[in-house]
């Protein structure tokens, strides 16, 4: 697929973003380095105010052109007249600007101070300094906002100018905050909104325009944090959580003018749901979904590939996606992920064409991946080390097959396990046996369960022992300890009967004592 400039500028047409896809272009692409660098120069000078970049832009268009030569391309010549009036507009600019912060900041107004923060941000951004904007915004320009517009500017104000200045961490850690903000806060604005409607109906039912406004921000907010997060999570390789946060975007919020278009997120979306989403999730989730769909629409050969992916042609999408991939190593967002998303698109496809088969040859296996069949071997031998397919490769033969299920072994699994379960029931049911033979009973009244029993020698000696161990010792005692106070007499009910009857006992002992003849108790 041919690939040139004119592809670029359409893809963002942001003044801020332009020049950030060239400077790309022309680092990674050497058939358009020529002209990406003399249209880099061009834009600098037309819509920026930046001399230094300005300068090294012409130094390396000359270090080329003396290696390369011109190509018969019209080469623009250094307007000295322009840098030196530049030069000192920019400083007289910055000069004005950190006096009339400082300034500000001594009054200790808070709008006035975040006024003049915001303008000397933009003064840097447009000067191609990010550093030294996020330097400004670090300074607690948080403490400046009281609105809640202000606060939406901040954030994404900051989330731009750490993207702009290739800051992953920084911008990880402010879109998780930006997130929450968006999410939380205006949730709790909209509560206190209803609470207070509640309280003072308004005159008129209809919502105000500061009501539509705030709305309005917030999801514009929403969709642009949602958007740097996929980013980011695309640079760290984390391609389902960066597809989460692309369907999570709304289209109707994404501007035409920015950092990205409709079309870069419909081939987001496309590469990272075919590298990790299945066929179900792929039917439900982005083909079933309306927002989706009306993203995937701005490039129907994405939309069809899905089509694809879902019927099982799977050669036919792999067709359509290559015709990308030239562009896609090209992209400032997609150059580092591409080969690595067409590989996991490549192994998941190969995994999934495995499935309904226990014997597949490689031929028409490989032709269908779009691979040569060394390619395909490698292939599953790199699957098969990673636990993903359990196959084995004939190579001779030129066949795949999977090994067969041992059901010997799951036949004996199953006995084993069945003897486990019997042989523990068994045991329950021994064990309850002797509960009752001991007449032993388990109470769950209040002032018994409250009740502490000291441990014996005997218990502590025996508290190591396994718990099925200590329970049948347990039993035991109690039985045995049953069983004597069964063979003893059993005692009389009444007081003066008892009294008597020890007495007379005590007689008869006297009497007969050294007798051998058993003595039987009173009546």
């Amino acid at each position: 697929m041919t690939v040139t400039l004119k592809y670029f500028q359409n893809r963002s047409s942001n003044l801020i973003f332009f020049p950030f896809r060239l400077q790309h272009v022309s680092h990674f692409c050497k058939p358009l380095k020529l002209k990406a660098m003399i249209a880099l120069i061009h834009t600098v000078k037309k819509d920026f105010t930046d001399t230094r970049l300005y300068n090294d832009l012409f130094d390396q268009l000359e270090a080329y052109v003396k290696q390369n030569g011109s190509e018969n391309v019209q080469l623009p010549v250094k307007d000295m007249a322009w840098l030196e009036k530049t030069t000192v507009a920019n400083s007289q600019r910055l000069d004005a600007l950190q006096t009339e912060y400082k300034r500000q900041r001594d009054e200790g107004v808070k709008e006035s101070t975040r006024r003049a923060m915001e303008d000397l941000f933009a003064f840097h951004m447009k000067n191609n300094n990010p550093i030294e904007a996020l330097k400004l915004y670090m300074r607690g320009i948080r403490d400046h906002c009281t609105q809640f517009k202000h606060m939406a500017e901040m954030w994404l104000n900051w989330m731009e100018a750490s993207f702009v200045a290739k800051d992953w961490i920084r911008l990880d850690s402010v879109t998780s905050q930006a997130e929450k903000f968006f999410v939380e806060d205006h949730s709790t604005d909209e509560a206190a909104q209803k609470e207070q409607n509640r309280r003072y109906p308004p005159a008129a039912p209809t919502a105000s325009n500061t009501q539509n406004l705030v709305r309005q921000v917030t999801q514009s907010g929403y969709t642009k944090t949602m958007i740097y997060t996929g980013l980011v999570r695309l640079h760290n390789d984390k391609y389902s959580q960066a597809l989460d946060r692309f369907l999570a975007a709304k289209v109707e919020f994404i501007p035409s003018s920015w950092v990205v278009s409709h079309s870069d997120i419909a081939l987001f979306i496309t590469l990272c749901a075919l590298a990790t989403y299945s066929r179900k999730h792929i039917k439900t989730k982005i083909l079933g979904n309306s927002a989706a769909r009306k993203l995937l629409e701005a490039e129907p050969p994405l939309l069809e590939a899905l089509q694809m992916f879902v019927t099982s042609q799977l050669g036919k999408c792999l067709d359509l996606l290559k015709v990308y991939k030239d562009k896609l190593l090209l992209d400032v967002f997609m150059w580092q992920a591409t080969d690595k998303l067409f590989k996991q698109i490549r192994e998941s496809f190969i995994i999934k064409y495995l499935q309904p088969y226990a014997v597949a040859y490689m031929a028409p296996m490989a032709e269908a991946i779009r691979v040569t069949p060394s390619e395909l071997e490698n292939e599953l031998l790199r699957l098969c080390e990673k636990g993903l397919i359990n196959v084995r490769i004939d190579a001779l033969n030129g066949c795949v097959s999977k090994p067969m299920d041992n059901h010997k072994n799951e036949a004996l699994e199953n006995v084993n396990e069945t003897y486990t379960q019997l042989a523990n029931r068994c045991q329950s049911l021994i064990l309850r046996t002797h509960i009752q033979q001991a007449h032993i009973a388990i109470t769950m009244d209040r002032e018994t369960r409250n009740k502490r029993k000291t441990n014996t020698a005997s218990d502590d000696a025996n508290e190591n022992q396994p718990i099925r161990g200590r329970m049948m010792h347990g039993m035991m005692k109690a039985f045995r300890t049953s069983k004597n106070s069964a063979q003893q007499p059993s005692s009389p009910a009444h007081p003066n009967v008892a009294a008597s009857s020890s007495a007379q006992n005590h007689s008869e002992a006297d009497s007969s004592e050294g007798s051998d003849e058993p003595r039987e108790p009173l009546s």
